[in-house]
């Protein structure tokens, strides 16, 4: 059992007198009744209780008038219990936001059912709609105390509590909430219970928290309630609208911003925030989940651009349209939508280790790397971070910092296969080849399908251990998913390994049907085949192998040429013959050899000598095949001004901004 509840304050007598109005709705004595221990309409007809469901289904879609209009017909007829009907009417002026008329249905169904939790809330919730917080106390001190309503009245009386500034009466709320494990209670106890603790720490603790509750309003008021307690009204506005606009009930939030006017001196403010009442905006967020969940991501995208139309800082619908964009490979809506949140939202975690993976892909390292070790300084214990951060340091190729960071992400816990497979790549790169090999080992332990993202020269490290235990798992992986080439090759050389030559060749078949154009599978099988004595099929397999390799090394030759003659343009960009340059970059670059680089460099000379058509061309087909690269956006920007695109330079400078750290 609970204990007995009282939120009121000696200073705030409230008694209610309504006279005899009980009379006027029924024949017989008021009615002391729990939640939930009556039907919704009466026993006179089953038109009337058809007429009070279908209010509610009404009521819930969102058809206001409609509702209203059966309820006040169910009431004509006299229900048996219309305390019920007055709290459903209520329930919907709240949601048209009239406080007023709010609360005379809840005066009236607390006539007749004076301990009727849901009807005690929502006359609380009306005295809040009108600015009367403190006359909410008494009626959620009794809503408190029946088990149906007893936490939900509970979290906002602590809310109202704040709000007054009885902080020490909020935290025995809270205390005894956070014993039932209730985040938001969580949240707004750490927000109030600061005192000694220093602003950052305490900040990050909730932030972190938030992150683990972004579909949840008194989350984003707690911690706009945490920055209003530090006197950070910066940060104290955006998280409260947020609140606001995602609330069912968003009067404490507006309170708070309110508040928040007073102390910026900018009065009035707060109210622009309130969105229009929507009664259907619930319906239309439960759709567009829905959308989401079916895979209609079509439907669901317009759906959320809809919804934020009205309520732009409605969180969990940007999060949709992010998932969305990255799904569409938008990287750059989807990096847009992280970075207005996190001007919301500065500091969250899981915000900045998403903008920091979306960062990584797009070779932005270093705003990758500062958004990571941003959230990890909330989050220092998170083994997962540490791995990001390790798989960021080394594609910068940081090899000491890599390997600190993951030999760390593996010490707290992270101990997935891809976390030992970052840490063999680290180790390979290091050329600490035993302990690169004891890493993939482990990684393809806990999971044989990371062979398909294992570097090819791995399997060579591999075969440096004792690899016995790994072939169970690798041929069951095999049996999954028959097609594996990267499968089928580490099976055949552990098996070649271990003289199976039958084995070995079978899985070298499969390669070779697969993958036709490796050239050491026809050798490893020219070389069987010689061991079994099959001379003709041995002298087929090499044949092709010398074919295939002869292909390769005039590749390498060919590029090879190009390498030099790339030192020869540059040479003479050196001495400023640019015409030269280009001249000798187009032509390795008309036979195919040309990397980004060349195009760069061409691009760039084109630049140097004014022709900035020609330049604007070149960075664009740079940017077709690295649409993220810094100096081709750079150098675009530069050429679309030279040619008066001025649309094209704004472009990539908005993208140069989106990108940096």
């Amino acid at each position: 059992m609970r204990p007995e509840r009282s939120f009121m304050s000696p200073r705030l007598p409230w008694i209610l007198g309504l006279g005899l109005l009980a009379l006027d709705l029924l024949n017989a004595s008021p009615i002391v009744a729990q939640p939930g221990s009556v039907p919704l309409g009466g026993s006179k007809g089953g038109d009337t209780a058809d007429k009070v469901r279908r209010g509610v289904m009404l009521l819930e879609a969102g058809d206001l008038e409609t509702a209203e209009a059966l309820f006040r017909e169910a009431l004509e007829a006299q229900p048996r219990r219309p305390y019920r009907v007055w709290h459903l009417l209520g329930r919907l002026e709240l949601l048209r936001r009239d406080g007023g008329k709010a609360r005379e249905s809840f005066d009236r169904a607390l006539l007749l059912a004076p301990r009727f939790g849901p009807a005690l809330l929502g006359r609380a919730r009306a005295a809040i709609l009108l600015g009367e917080p403190d006359r909410a106390l008494e009626d959620l001190g009794m809503a408190a105390e029946l088990p149906a309503t007893a936490d939900e009245a509970s979290l906002l009386a602590a809310q109202v509590l704040i709000y007054l500034g009885r902080l020490d009466d909020a935290r025995r709320v809270l205390e005894e909430l956070v014993v039932d494990d209730e985040p938001a209670a969580r949240m707004l106890l750490a927000a109030i219970s600061t005192s000694g603790i220093p602003g950052a720490p305490a900040g990050r603790s909730l932030r972190a928290e938030l992150g683990r509750h972004l579909d949840l309003p008194e989350a984003y008021l707690a911690l706009g309630v945490f920055y209003l307690q530090e006197g950070d009204l910066e940060q104290a506005e955006p998280t409260l609208r947020i609140a606001l606009e995602m609330a069912r009930h968003p009067s404490m939030a507006m309170l708070f911003l309110e508040r928040l006017d007073g102390l910026s001196a900018q009065h009035g403010k707060a109210r622009s925030y309130l969105p229009e009442p929507d009664p259907r905006w619930e319906n239309r967020w439960a759709a567009i989940l829905r959308h989401a969940r079916e895979g209609r991501s079509q439907e669901a995208r317009r759906a959320s651009a809809d919804l934020l139309a009205q309520r732009p800082y409605y969180v969990p619908a940007r999060l949709i349209l992010i998932d969305d964009a990255e799904e569409r490979d938008d990287r750059w809506q989807a990096m847009r939508e992280y970075q207005k949140l996190l001007r919301w939202l500065p500091g969250l975690p899981v915000l900045l280790a998403r903008r920091a993976r979306l960062a990584h892909t797009m070779g932005a390292s270093a705003l990758a790397e500062q958004s990571v070790a941003e959230a990890i300084e909330s989050l220092p214990e998170d083994g997962a971070l540490h791995h990001l951060l390790a798989s960021i340091l080394a594609d910068t190729g940081r090899g000491d910092a890599a390997l600190a960071a993951s030999k760390k992400a593996i010490e707290l816990g992270f101990r997935s296969s891809h976390a030992y497979v970052t840490l063999g790549k680290i180790h390979q790169s290091r050329m600490q080849i035993s302990d690169a090999a004891a890493a993939y080992v482990k990684a393809l332990e806990l999971d044989p399908s990371v062979v398909e993202i294992l570097p090819s020269s791995a399997l060579s490290a591999l075969l440096t251990e004792d690899f016995t235990g790994l072939e169970e798992g690798l041929e069951r992986h095999l049996e999954a998913h028959p097609e594996s080439v990267d499968t089928l090759y580490a099976l055949a050389l552990m098996s070649l390994r271990e003289n199976e030559l039958e084995k070995s060749k079978t899985y070298l078949q499969g390669v070779a049907r697969l993958a036709p154009n490796r050239s050491e599978v026809h050798y490893n099988l020219g070389q069987i085949h010689l061991r079994e004595g099959s001379v003709g099929d041995a002298q087929a397999a090499i044949e092709r192998f010398r074919d295939l390799k002869a292909r390769e090394d005039e590749e390498f030759l060919r590029h090879n040429r190009a390498h030099f003659l790339r030192l020869e343009a540059e040479q003479a960009v050196a001495a400023g013959e640019t015409a030269r340059a280009i001249e000798i970059y187009t032509g390795f670059v008309a036979d195919g050899l040309g990397e980004p680089a060349d195009y760069l460099a061409v691009a760039a000379a084109f630049l140097r000598l004014g022709d900035g058509a020609n330049a604007f061309a070149w960075y664009e087909s740079v940017l077709e095949a690295e649409p993220y690269d810094r100096e081709a956006l750079e150098g675009l920007a530069r050429a679309a001004e030279r040619i008066q695109r001025d649309e094209v330079a704004e472009r990539c400078r908005e993208r140069l901004k989106l990108l940096a750290p």
